[in-house]
């Protein structure tokens, strides 16, 4: 099920008018999140983005102040927005109402007083000053704006403009009623989520080939890849690296690693290490076994079914990458492997896709990159190809977003529910 976080305007909270109608509208086809936003613009989006990180939404509605923080964060976290009559200068209106006010809908924690004052202005000045920094080309078209034709607060369609391309009007004033939101927000909404679905299809319609990351994409290697890195530094008796530091060398052949996180060490310190570090790899595998993550084992044979090819390129050696595939069962869709013993030049470079469209007898034009790192989707970007990064591995959205992708996904199964998962 499709999941829409709405962000409410200054004055009210996640029990308002338009919060309520959009659950309603949408009871059974889409969970609707509609929390109280803090009232300190600083603290709302850590809020905002926390709450995306664990619920991970496919659409963001705004409205007001609500599609002011919308705005500012949908570009990073690649999600798209609708954006209900956004203001986008709060500290003006805010001027206006210096002094105690009540919130005019009830609020989870049952506190309905706060106070607008000089530091509350400073702080959503500073953020204004800031709101576009985040804008691109690849959001002109998907962010929208809804502007209510009797709105006598915001009138910012004109400021919408100069960053976005589609806006849309309705006979109503600054808050929308309930029977608003269901004739003009809902059927927008509808078109968004569809449009959504609708971007990765056109991607994979005349897509033949898959070429799949292993490590963090297939399979969950990370407590392997981490504990085996920090056993080996011990043996070896290198300065300490953290869980974070390990992991974020996880896509870079081994020898990659020890260089990006010991850049000092001489070239025959670093062979060490990655000598060391697949000993103990080897001896860790007996105990601690990789897992598929979910959903993978299925998709793979529900796409094999479909007719595409299917194939792995890893930064892992070509053994250790066949012995794995066949213990998560995954071996049998797979029908072409490359290592990074397989290559001369490993990722970000463009040689193991080269390579596997050599060997299989496709196009660029066919094929799809398909990880969880940045240099997956710069690999298959330095290739000419397509590329999904996918958000439950090591990379996070804004990494995959930043190197390129064409495409994120939050789950396994969206390769394959690109058909038949419409509202």
């Amino acid at each position: 099920m499709k999941k829409i976080l709405f962000l409410h305007g200054f004055y009210a909270s996640g029990q308002c008018v338009p919060a309520m109608a959009l659950r309603e509208s949408f009871k059974g086809r889409a969970e609707v999140i509609t929390p109280d936003l803090p009232m300190h613009p600083k603290e709302a989006v850590r809020f905002i983005r926390g709450l995306i990180d664990r619920e991970k939404p496919d659409l963001l509605i705004g409205n007001s102040c609500g599609s002011f923080y919308a705005q500012m964060v949908a570009p990073i976290v690649g999600i798209p927005a609708l954006l209900g009559n956004p203001h986008f200068k709060m500290t003006e209106f805010l001027k206006q109402r210096i002094g105690e006010h009540q919130y005019k809908s009830p609020r989870k924690d049952g506190k309905q007083n706060f106070v607008i004052d000089e530091a509350l202005m400073e702080e959503f000045s500073e953020m204004e000053a800031v709101q576009f920094n985040n804008c691109n080309p690849d959001f002109k078209d998907r962010i929208w704006g809804l502007f209510g034709e009797q709105d006598t607060l915001a009138h910012f369609e004109p400021t919408f403009l100069e960053h976005y391309n589609k806006t849309f009007h309705f006979p109503g004033g600054h808050t929308p009623t309930a029977e608003e939101v269901r004739t003009w927000y809902v059927p927008l909404a509808e078109k968004m989520l569809v449009s959504t679905n609708q971007l990765l299809k056109s991607i994979c319609s005349s897509m033949r080939l898959i070429i799949f990351d292993f490590d963090g994409t297939l399979g969950d290697t990370r407590r392997t890849i981490v504990t085996t890195m920090q056993m080996t530094i011990k043996e070896l008796q290198l300065p300490g690296r953290s869980d974070d530091e390990c992991a974020a060398t996880i896509g870079l052949p081994l020898v990659g690693c020890f260089k990006a996180m010991f850049p000092d060490l001489q070239a025959e310190q670093i062979q060490l290490c990655a000598e060391t570090y697949r000993r103990i790899f080897n001896e860790n595998q007996r105990t601690i076994k990789p897992q598929a993550f979910p959903h993978v084992v299925e998709t793979l044979t529900a796409l094999k079914e479909q007719g595409f090819t299917l194939t792995i390129a890893s930064s892992r050696s070509h053994a250790s990458l066949s012995e794995l595939t066949k213990d998560m069962g995954i071996s049998e869709s797979i029908s072409y492997l490359i290592g990074a013993d397989d290559v001369k030049k490993a990722k970000p470079e463009p040689e193991p896709v080269l390579n596997t469209l050599s060997a299989m007898g496709y196009e660029a034009s066919e094929t799809l990159v398909v990880g969880d790192m940045a240099v997956d989707i710069l690999m298959g970007a330095n290739a000419g190809v397509k590329t999904c990064g996918v958000t439950w591995g090591n990379g996070s959205r804004e990494e995959l977003k930043e190197a390129g992708a064409d495409f994120i996904i939050d789950s396994m199964k969206e390769l394959i529910e690109i058909d038949t998962n419409k509202l």
